[in-house]
């Protein structure tokens, strides 16, 4: 790559991390007001938990674009690096040269676009980690054989409910400790009504 075009990428990966370090500071500075001052309220322990909902999911949201500008920034760093060792604009991987076209897209790319795409690929192809919590399969939902139940709706809300729930036994009627916020035990998981519960056997055997 020519030297001169090598000096046009380094500025624009130095304006980009000055604007990002500047969205962090803004960010930062948001996330250091006080919660009480955020509401407007004199005091938030006397709130229930879902009345500060708001103010929390919008302080989150503040945390994750933080966090992803702070990685954008190590990727510009990085790329000011490779600058400065003489090895800017090849692909990680391969060792290809990455195309103009993409830099002037993301001066700060480290992989070559068919490289991306395979890593782009590999990502799509990772299930959730949050399966391997259901201990039942969402495949045959729409399964009314007598002999197999399926996990619905209510059964994974039912197993999600062990996991901690923004209510609290006050919360529910005749509820006296977080134990009886679980309903989890009440029926068999896939069974909806009684008759679900029946295997093929018992129904074939009440058919005779």
């Amino acid at each position: 790559m020519e030297r001169k075009k090598i000096q046009f990428f380094q500025q624009r990966l130095l304006q980009e991390k000055k604007a990002l370090q500047e969205e962090v500071q803004n960010i930062n500075s948001q996330l250091q007001e006080n919660l009480k001052d955020s509401v407007g309220e004199l005091s938030s322990y006397d709130n229930h938990s879902s009345d500060l909902s708001d103010v929390t999911f919008e302080r989150g949201k503040d945390i994750a674009l933080r966090d992803s500008t702070l990685i954008l920034e190590d990727k510009v760093e990085q790329a000011l690096k490779k600058i400065e060792e003489g090895n800017y604009g090849f692909c990680a991987d391969c060792g290809k040269k990455i195309s103009e076209e993409r830099l002037d897209a993301l001066p700060y790319a480290t992989l070559c676009l068919d490289c991306q795409e395979k890593v782009d690929q590999e990502r799509r192809n990772v299930r959730p980690l949050e399966e391997e919590v259901f201990p039942h399969s969402f495949g045959d939902l729409n399964n009314d054989r007598l002999d197999k139940t399926c996990t619905d709706g209510e059964d994974i809300q039912q197993i999600l409910e062990n996991y901690g729930t923004a209510n609290s036994p006050q919360d529910i009627p005749g509820a006296v400790s977080y134990k009886d916020l679980s309903q989890e035990g009440d029926e068999s998981l896939g069974v909806v009504q009684s008759v679900e519960n029946i295997t093929q056997e018992e129904y074939e055997e009440a058919m005779k």
